[in-house]
């Protein structure tokens, strides 16, 4: 019977110890998202500086040169090219050489070494296969590289201008609301989440209980009901912080979407 008792009350303890975990998770998460409406605007701000001098340092002089190569880096890639260029007409050109006069491959695909012409066919095969491979990435860089700037400058302006806007509006919104209600109700919002949880959890441990503690439940009942009695939830304020954000939200994606139109048809798309 000992063994008995000893082994509920290892598992009750199991439960409870579970529950104590999900509620303490569970009380993190929405402090956590609550947090979210007050952290995230002004990080806005520091994204709006971010892109803005990604734009300003790397992408304008791109902007004013159309996104073209530069001297050094079209010789670069016209070296490159001419290359791989060749490399790849060597080996079509020892292909023909292979059919026409009937060389002989390898298991492994080369060709076959004891003779003087395969030797020689399949060093020149060796050379362009290494010459193609060190070239093919560069001459491909240089020939995305306009296109890559365009990209880059319109993402940096259009997210610049989205977080910037967004803050402005943020800031009009949260000087001209009265602080100190929207504050008070935000966190009544969080304490009642948490309340909701914590009564959860409660609930739950009290679930197989005896008749007594039946009655306990009951007097838990009346102590709730004098507590929310006692307790008058803050005036709700005319634009809570969770709307001011979802506002915020609404006005980063529209001047997104706004500046990515303009900057294209402001600046045309490099031609490859």
């Amino acid at each position: 019977m000992a063994k008995k008792i000893s082994k509920e009350d290892a598992k009750n303890m199991g439960c409870a110890l579970v529950a104590i975990v999900v509620t303490v998770v569970a009380i993190i998460a929405i402090i956590a998202v609550q947090l979210i409406p007050i952290v995230l605007p002004p990080v806005f701000l520091i994204c709006a500086l971010v892109y803005w001098v990604k734009y300003r340092r790397k992408d304008l002089p791109h902007v004013k040169n159309n996104f073209q190569l530069s001297n050094a880096e079209k010789e670069e890639y016209v070296d490159a090219w001419q290359k791989y260029k060749w490399a790849k007409d060597k080996l079509e050109e020892c292909d023909r050489i292979i059919k026409d006069e009937g060389l002989r491959k390898r298991a492994d695909g080369k060709l076959n070494q004891q003779s003087r012409r395969g030797q020689e066919v399949q060093g020149a095969i060796d050379n362009a296969i290494r010459i193609k491979e060190e070239n093919s990435p560069i001459w491909s860089y240089y020939y995305d590289l306009p296109m890559v700037r365009y990209n880059n400058a319109k993402k940096h302006f259009s997210r610049y201008w989205a977080y910037f806007l967004a803050f402005v509006v943020w800031g009009i919104l949260f000087a001209t609301q009265p602080k100190a209600e929207m504050m008070d109700y935000h966190l009544y919002q969080t304490d009642e989440a948490i309340s909701v949880v914590t009564d959860a959890w409660t609930g739950n441990d009290t679930i197989n209980s005896t008749s007594g503690n039946e009655t306990s439940n009951v007097d838990k009942g009346n102590t709730n009901k004098k507590k929310s009695a006692t307790q008058t939830p803050p005036k709700e304020p005319a634009i809570t912080i969770w709307e001011m954000f979802f506002i915020v939200l609404g006005i980063y994606l529209v001047v997104l979407i706004c500046a990515k139109i303009y900057f294209s048809s402001k600046h045309k798309k490099p031609e490859k």
